[in-house]
């Protein structure tokens, strides 16, 4: 079940996330990168490559939002195309798809 409210937690609660997190299944290579939380935020970088060709990148923000946390993400093609309009970002809807190991 995910979430559909904000999160009751600050940045600084997911401040473990911190770090470089590598992942991926067969030709598939998964790298996350979130920096520190700061002034109430945690902003990360995703990137996915499959046989060592970019496939798509995600830049993602963790920010507050009410009382609690939001995550937001905008996606893009390899040349930075952006996938969703220039003004909209993508709530993140976290799943299970990929598993992910501190590097």
């Amino acid at each position: 079940m995910h979430p559909t409210q904000p999160i009751a937690a600050t940045a600084d609660d997911l401040a473990w996330l911190t770090g470089r997190w590598l992942g991926g299944d067969g030709a598939d290579r998964l790298e996350e990168v979130w920096i520190a939380p700061h002034a109430g935020t945690l902003p990360g970088m995703f990137r996915w490559h499959r046989n060592g060709q970019p496939r798509f990148y995600e830049l993602m923000s963790v920010e507050p939002e009410g009382s609690g946390l939001v995550c937001r993400i905008k996606h893009f093609d390899p040349g930075l195309r952006g996938w969703q309009e220039k003004t909209a970002a993508q709530p993140h809807q976290p799943g299970d798809e990929f598993r992910y190991s501190r590097a």
